[in-house]
């Protein structure tokens, strides 16, 4: 049972993985990528299992980290300022700068 059950995931990587290949070649294209997602999994486990250690550490410390240590990009507020296209096309109509084409 275990065996049949292997051997179906087997199938589903390969499945799903032959769909990014460009068919030719498509037996190394799949093992590359697998090795390449096995190597990632591998590295996140490393990090995962490093930076619990590391908590574990400063939390022992008393020490508390400031924010998210997991946090990659910090995405501001938005300074929108919308733009009345239609209007400044209107009041530069003469301004071959801003001369707009619409193709059928």
């Amino acid at each position: 049972m275990f065996h049949c059950q292997q051997g179906e995931l087997a199938h589903k990587i390969v499945k799903r993985l032959y769909g990014s290949t460009n068919k030719r070649n498509a037996e190394h294209q799949i093992a590359k990528r697998y090795r390449r997602l096995e190597r990632a999994r591998l590295a996140l486990d490393r990090k995962r299992l490093h930076s619990h250690t590391k908590q574990k550490t400063t939390n022992q410390e008393g020490n508390q980290p400031d924010g998210d240590s997991e946090l990659r990009y910090y995405i501001s507020p938005s300074k929108n300022h919308p733009q009345d296209i239609l209007g400044t096309l209107r009041n530069n109509r003469g301004d071959p700068a801003y001369h707009v084409s619409f193709s059928d």
